[in-house]
């Protein structure tokens, strides 16, 4: 088997630009539960935000018990009730909203992504490896699913509920959050270092994983010629050394996201000791509320568990991306043949075919054909015999614009194949290859697929 050379993906920011713009050409299509789903996220926001300020106030009124303390007492209570329950019910619209908006999108990359492909000439496939093909488009379908969560569920309603929680401790006790808007900026910042540090492992890892795919699908499409010439253990032994490539990169990459976890991580047990023990000092010095030291704490225990979300998501979001831009990648090859602007459907009155002055070549291989003329009139029969070699294949495929001329031109009817659509032009012409090709369908569903 001949193992596959690809040139290695390289992110940059014009290759994540285009899939975004490819996610979001399907995306617009479906705006009103896209932004359904962003209305709620920030609904959720404000709930949260709102919550621990309620709580504060309760511990207030349990800790002073002024006049009327009962009936404050309820209000708080019932005000959480209300929040709790708002928070469900939002959560539950969002959920079976996401239930109809992500299956669809994804439904449609699919398509996009399976219809751009099928519009490549024969030299594309011939040069490409069709299990690498299959593995891209599927893993940028669910690339779209995995951002899609990442921006809603995890950085969009993160981020949101950071600047609600920053903005609520600024105007709440700013020393506070002054302290955690500092802590933030750096705490992102080296998010953000850190997954940029590590992308390169994350590509690396992503083409080695459609060098595995790509294998398996090329032997165990030929796995009659493996066993024919008794290479079974010679291509599991190939397959074990792309697979342990790929542990291997994975174990890299996977490490250092660990290390960058752990530094983070410490980064914030130190902010929540100082916090916690400034909180003491206040309490002690007359200076905060028991409701006050509950409030901060409350909020830094939430703004915790979101940033550490945010962080860790931010690496997972450019790993997601190095996924989608493999198919991208492909997705900005142009076909190599296509209609003309003006194309027209081709019209068959007679089924006269005629070659004129044409020239074709491979290449640096030598001319196939040079000035070469053919004219068959309607209803004639004829038979093309040659050497192999000799181009009668070539022709066929000329005929049906599987290949572009070099120069020339192919009549049908006098109308020149190269304005008229291809879609008419292949279904004018009935063709019986050499080469046996059935879809994986019943003996009657083949005859009739043309």
């Amino acid at each position: 088997m001949s193992e596959e050379r690809e040139k290695p993906v390289e992110l940059g920011s014009a290759l994540t630009r285009q899939t975004i713009r490819f996610f979001w050409s399907e995306v617009r299509k479906h705006k009103l539960p896209f932004f359904v789903i962003w209305i709620g996220l920030a609904a959720l926001v404000v709930l949260m935000t709102w919550e621990p300020f309620v709580f504060r106030r309760m511990f207030d009124i349990l800790n002073t018990r002024p006049d009327g303390w009962i009936a404050s007492l309820d209000t708080a209570f019932y005000t959480i009730v209300f929040i709790e329950l708002t928070y469900w019910g939002v959560w539950r619209v969002l959920g079976f909203t996401n239930a109809v908006f992500q299956p669809r999108v994804i439904s449609d990359l699919l398509l996009m992504c399976y219809a751009y492909m099928l519009h490549h000439s024969q030299s594309f496939f011939a040069n490409t490896f069709l299990g690498s093909v299959v593995s891209r488009i599927r893993r940028f379908a669910y690339a779209f699913e995995a951002i899609d969560d990442l921006m809603k569920w995890s950085l969009g309603r993160t981020t949101m509920t950071c600047i609600g929680l920053l903005i609520a401790s600024l105007i709440f006790k700013p020393m506070i959050g002054a302290i955690y808007l500092i802590w933030a900026i750096l705490f992102v910042g080296f998010a953000v270092w850190s997954s940029k540090f590590k992308m390169p492992h994350d590509l690396r890892t992503a083409n080695q994983d459609t060098k595995v795919t790509a294998q398996s699908a090329d032997t165990l499409s030929n796995v009659i010629n493996v066993q024919r010439f008794g290479a079974v253990a010679k291509e599991i032994e190939a397959m074990k050394q792309t697979t342990d490539q790929l542990c291997r990169y994975r174990q890299k990459s996977w490490s250092l996201g660990q290390t960058f976890e752990a530094i983070q991580g410490l980064t914030m047990i130190v902010l929540l000791l100082g916090i916690v023990r400034l909180c003491i000092f206040k309490v002690s010095a007359g200076e905060y509320s028991l409701g006050d030291f509950v409030a901060i704490n409350t909020l830094l225990g939430e703004f915790f568990y979101h940033l550490w979300d945010l962080g860790r998501n931010i690496r997972s979001l450019y790993e997601r991306f190095a996924d989608a831009n493999e198919m991208t990648e492909m997705l900005e090859i142009p076909h190599e043949i296509v209609d003309a602007e003006d194309a027209k459907p081709l019209i068959v009155t007679k089924g006269c075919v005629e070659f004129k002055d044409i020239n074709f070549n491979y290449g640096a291989d030598g001319d196939v054909f040079s000035d070469f003329n053919l004219q068959v009139v309607a209803g004639q029969r004829i038979a093309l015999v040659g050497k192999s070699g000799a181009g009668k294949t070539t022709l066929i495929k000329l005929l049906m614009r599987k290949l572009n001329l070099i120069d020339g031109q192919i009549l049908i009817d006098g109308q020149d194949i190269r304005n008229v659509t291809l879609t008419s032009l292949r279904r004018s012409i009935a063709l019986v290859p050499q080469d046996p090709t059935l879809f994986h369908m019943s003996i009657l569903e083949n005859i009739r697929y043309a």
